[in-house]
């Protein structure tokens, strides 16, 4: 699309970008600069420029200065109310470590393409994830478009910027041998019940320790994930719906599991009476000694001893659905009744990040694939060999 250029009376300049984004200009004086606005259609932009030219009779300066990237994205952090705890403070880290010391200076209009193209390079030359690199562009790029939207700059320039390619880590996962291992060290533990449900579910650490019991119907047999939560460090316990509409599912118990559960609740019944005033009630599965939250840390804390004493590599409690999965697969379950009970909100996550397939699962393949080509033989091949 062409520059549409069009000068009405009294209402500054406006014209059409090429890339269909409307421009306003008002005239600021002789010597000075004009004050551009930007929208996505011509009204918007003619409203803005009336206002500016109202402001301008009335004396009002509507040349702001140009901010600093630092200043704006602490600004923007402040005030932007939809994040988790655990977004807010991940994206400070990132401000402070990465962004800031590199880029916080410059004002918002002196950023350009080839500047934060560097930016990403150097981060990567000095060794941070493709992962993490991605977080800083996905950082900025929310930033400038709060920047855009306020008619601050003139276009976000992080979208010509391509971030690197993720490259993910291959997926950890524990044999059946090596499940039942950890299985066995943990008999008798504190951390036992917890396993099996993790083992039995394939949940995440986080639904799990924000399990609560009046989310288990055990007559039914159904277990409903509703919350996760965490502990992050300078704001305490916190505690989140799942990130997708997918991660809050239901989940069918095998019937072992819910007479584990039984017993785990008499248990649960036996230490509260044991505790009697000192216990805190707060209605989850999984607790303390005396009640309340199970601490995430203390939770690593054993589970690492657990795989020492079944003498396994180390793996992350995460890896565990990992394990879930390849499971599932070794027992034919259907990759999308996988993905349900996981949670994912791609069935593409399931199958390629989670689902590790080893030799012992490629032996019914490799049969049936034998007996196939054996079909393929020429009679007088299959004769020679006969004889």
């Amino acid at each position: 699309m062409g520059k549409s250029k069009a000068r009405g009376n009294g209402e500054g300049t406006i014209f059409q970008r090429s890339d269909g984004r409307w421009v306003g200009a008002v005239s600021l004086g002789p010597g000075r600069r004009k004050k551009q606005f930007y929208g996505k259609t011509r009204p918007e932009v003619q409203k803005k420029v009336k206002q500016a030219l109202r402001e301008l009779e009335q004396g009002v300066a509507i040349e702001k200065p140009d901010p600093t990237l630092e200043s704006f994205m602490r600004d923007w952090l402040k005030h932007k109310r939809d994040l988790r705890v655990s977004s807010r403070v991940k994206y400070d880290q990132l401000m402070r470590v990465h962004i800031i010391p590199a880029l916080g200076r410059l004002t918002l209009k002196k950023l350009t393409p080839q500047i934060v193209h560097d930016f990403l390079n150097e981060k990567l030359e000095d060794g941070l994830s493709t992962k993490s690199v991605n977080m800083l562009h996905s950082l900025l790029h929310l930033v400038l478009e709060e920047a855009l939207n306020l008619d601050l700059v003139a276009r976000n320039v992080c979208d010509r910027v391509k971030p690197p390619k993720v490259v993910s880590k291959k997926s950890v996962a524990l044999n059946e041998d090596q499940l039942l291992r950890l299985l066995r060290a943990a008999e008798g533990e504190r951390l036992e019940k917890f396993l099996m449900l993790v083992m039995a579910t394939g949940m995440r650490r986080g639904e799990l320790l924000a399990l609560k019991w009046d989310e288990i119907d055990l007559e039914n047999r159904v277990l409903r994930v509703r919350r996760t939560f965490d502990y992050v460090y300078g704001h305490g316990y916190v505690e989140n719906e799942p990130k997708t509409e997918h991660g809050i599912r239901e989940i069918l118990l095998p019937v072992f599991i819910v007479e584990m559960l039984v017993n785990h609740q008499e248990d649960q019944r036996q230490a509260r009476e044991k505790c009697g005033s000192r216990w805190i009630e707060m209605g989850y599965v999984f607790t303390g000694l005396k009640g309340g939250r199970l601490n995430p840390g203390y939770t690593l804390k054993m589970y690492n001893e657990l795989l020492q004493k079944a003498g396994l590599p180390h793996i992350r409690i995460h890896d565990l659905r990992h394990s879930y999965s390849t499971l599932m697969a070794a027992m034919k379950v259907h990759g999308r009744v996988v993905q349900e009970i996981l949670g994912h909100s791609d069935y593409r996550l399931t199958m390629n990040v989670y689902t590790h397939v080893d030799l012992a699962m490629q032996e019914e393949p490799a049969r049936l694939l034998d007996e196939f080509f054996e079909k393929s033989k020429p009679a007088d091949v299959e004769d020679d060999e006969k004889s």
